[in-house]
């Protein structure tokens, strides 16, 4: 799953308090997340071997980085967004809306579709 915040600041709450609030999705159902603090050797929890992330580095800081090929790396997307952004993101062909509150919404990744084969 990928969390992608775009809104990034709380009128209630200082400093990004949405920063890791996908991972809520990874405690409840499972999966892996596009940004975990078991990738810093400072946490209580660690990978045994490094992972490589071959999506965009720093998603979870950085959203509107996000490019379509990101998607390819998960099934679903949870993402913190204004409702234009959010037309912007239900508009691309991988992504379909599962939920249509705002801020925050669901989307699952829609797999690629297989090359077609070539004649012999």
């Amino acid at each position: 799953m990928v969390g992608l915040d775009f809104v990034k600041r709380s009128r209630f709450v200082k400093g990004r308090p949405f920063l890791q609030a996908f991972a809520y999705a990874q405690v409840l159902r499972g999966g892996t997340l596009n940004a975990t603090f078991a990738r810093h050797a400072s946490s209580l929890v660690v990978f045994k071997e490094r992972r490589p992330s071959p999506w965009t580095w720093r998603l979870e800081l950085a959203a509107e980085r996000v490019q379509d090929k990101d998607f390819d790396y998960f099934d679903y997307a949870v993402v913190n967004a204004t409702d234009d952004l959010h037309a912007q993101l239900s508009a691309r062909p991988k992504l379909s809306a599962r939920t249509h509150e705002t801020p925050w919404r669901l989307y699952r990744v829609e797999p690629a579709k297989p090359a077609p084969a070539r004649p012999e």
